[in-house]
């Protein structure tokens, strides 16, 4: 089925003054006619999910304030590009700006493990709370992605545009003949510009400045047919061989030569809240964090959406940003924090099952906390006197 998971509209609010940017971002958006950029895609029978907003990065508690207050009445579906780099004041604010309103996501872009440590103190403020699944922690942030919460705009030769993220997951499952990799990077190069092409060429005709499209494989919460893990369980009989099926479609989405401006990540996509089947998968005890984990290596949202019980979410934050700042890859964690083993009710996202490890170092969680961060702290300091040690040879 063609379709078009989500319109992303940007506005770059760090072209303006913390004071003026509010009352801009006003303007803009009582300009924006959400059905009139989705009437060109419903003319031709491509349904439309949602259309998203995405902002810079606001500076000051009170430029936040004001934006908060501005998009209260505004008409999308979702907002991103609320997030920091690093960790600061304003991101201790992220828990009660993702209360304020459930349309809102958010991130922290960090650039080491000391940062990934910190940044999951702030996670575990919303311990117990789903608005933890709207919260990600990431590195090396991907340009003008559609996918929120790791969604922002900052170019100061950009003042806005949009971007597009489609919806092909059924398209390619019908295409597939066969479970060998051949034939699956076949069916990618078939569907891909079934699928990509019709919606580039009307995006290009809409009247806000089109930035491009995403073309990663994602599950859309509430449609079964399109589900990853429905795909990648017709290419494996058992869970220990999807790796190899998610590195192959990664590569034919790679190496097809698409005549379009890609944005975003354009990868498979695995987050486990909004795909019933890995939902289902996980409850069965056949995903565990490590699992989703070694995903990561391969995927860009190995660990997304994924309710941890709250001693392991800095573990498994820290080791999932290690994988991006090994493979200098864009990677993100969305963990939700619980301290009861019961499925976690998302809401419009989804349902999905406590997490379990495949191994214990302890069976007290409390030092299980203590010793990660230990740990980890420890590794980091260590890390940093090898790499001193090589620049000075």
């Amino acid at each position: 089925m063609v379709a078009v998971r989500t319109i992303t509209v940007f506005f770059n609010t760090s072209l303006y003054p913390t004071n003026r940017s509010p009352e801009r971002l006003r303007a803009f958006v009582s300009k924006i006619n959400i059905e009139r950029l989705k009437r060109p895609f419903e003319k031709a029978g491509i349904e439309v999910y949602n259309v998203r907003l995405s902002i810079s990065p606001p500076r000051t508690k009170e430029e936040l304030e004001g934006i908060l207050k501005i998009i209260e009445e505004a008409p999308f579906d979702y907002f991103g590009g609320f997030g920091t780099f690093g960790v600061n004041g304003l991101t201790r604010t992220l828990p009660s700006v993702l209360r304020s309103d459930e349309r809102v996501t958010a991130f922290i872009s960090v650039e080491s493990l000391e940062e990934a440590i910190k940044a999951s103190d702030v996670v575990l403020e919303l311990k117990n709370d789903v608005s933890a699944a709207r919260l990600l922690v990431g590195v090396n942030p991907p340009r003008f992605s559609p996918y929120l919460p790791y969604s922002f705009i900052r170019d100061p030769a950009i003042s806005y545009g949009l971007s597009i993220a489609i919806n092909r997951v059924s398209d390619l499952r019908d295409a597939i003949e066969n479970n060998s990799y051949e034939e699956v990077k076949r069916a990618v190069f078939v569907t891909l510009p079934k699928v990509a092409y019709p919606i580039h060429e009307i995006a290009q005709k809409l009247d806000v400045p089109y930035m491009g499209i995403d073309v990663s494989l994602a599950p859309m919460p509430g449609v079964k047919e399109e589900s990853v893990g429905a795909l990648l369980s017709d290419l494996s009989s058992s869970v220990d061989g999807m790796l190899s099926y998610i590195y192959t479609l990664n590569e034919a989405i790679k190496e097809y030569p698409l005549v379009a401006p890609l944005v975003g990540y354009n990868r498979v996509m695995t987050p486990l809240g909004e795909d019933h089947v890995l939902a289902r998968l996980a409850e069965e005890g056949k995903l565990t964090v490590d699992t989703l984990k070694a995903r990561s290596a391969v995927c860009s949202t190995g660990v997304d959406v994924v309710p941890i019980l709250y001693y392991k979410v800095t573990g498994t934050i820290v080791d999932t940003i290690a994988i991006g700042l090994s493979q200098r890859k864009t990677i993100g964690a969305r963990v939700i924090p619980r301290d009861k083993k019961e499925s976690v009710d998302l809401g419009a996202i989804g349902k999905a099952p406590v997490l379990r490890r495949a191994f214990f170092f302890s069976s007290s969680g409390m030092n299980s906390l203590y010793f990660s961060r230990v740990f980890l702290l420890t590794s980091s300091s260590i890390v940093r006197r090898i790499e001193s040690t090589i620049a000075y040879v």
